[in-house]
């Protein structure tokens, strides 16, 4: 089931404004791209004040525990392997943008749909009434 919470909405809307971080930092983060190892990805972190806080490298199989780590409760990270250039960088963040405004748009028809159905109304994942 589609979570239709305020958090989740309030989530992807936030997307939409820590993609443009991660763009600002694009240069820095395909400079840090070019000296990637073998078996390491870079993983770059946004945090829930929308503030860019760096770049780490990591091993590839460490990358899920690490990428949860990094990011916290509610920041954002991007992963990217080696060969990856700015222009991909900036392609992804746009997709980032895209993908998250897209996720706002459909959860607002959804919980529109619901009201005008006299459904429930959206209350937090994992909160009981």
């Amino acid at each position: 089931m589609v979570d239709l919470s305020p958090e989740a909405r309030e989530r992807a809307s936030r997307t939409t404004l820590a993609a443009p971080v991660f763009a600002g930092q694009a240069a820095i983060i395909a400079d840090h791209i070019k000296r990637l190892g073998v078996d390491v990805v870079l993983v770059c972190v946004v945090d829930a004040d929308l503030q860019y806080t760096g770049q780490h490298v990591v091993d590839v199989g460490d990358l899920v525990a690490e990428v949860a780590r990094l990011e916290g409760d509610d920041g954002w990270a991007m992963v990217f392997s080696a060969g990856v250039d700015e222009a991909e960088v900036l392609r992804r963040c746009a997709e980032m943008v895209s993908i998250a405004a897209a996720r706002v748009e459909v959860l607002d028809r959804l919980s529109a749909r619901r009201s005008a159905a006299g459904g429930p109304s959206p209350t937090p994942t994992g909160v009981e009434k």
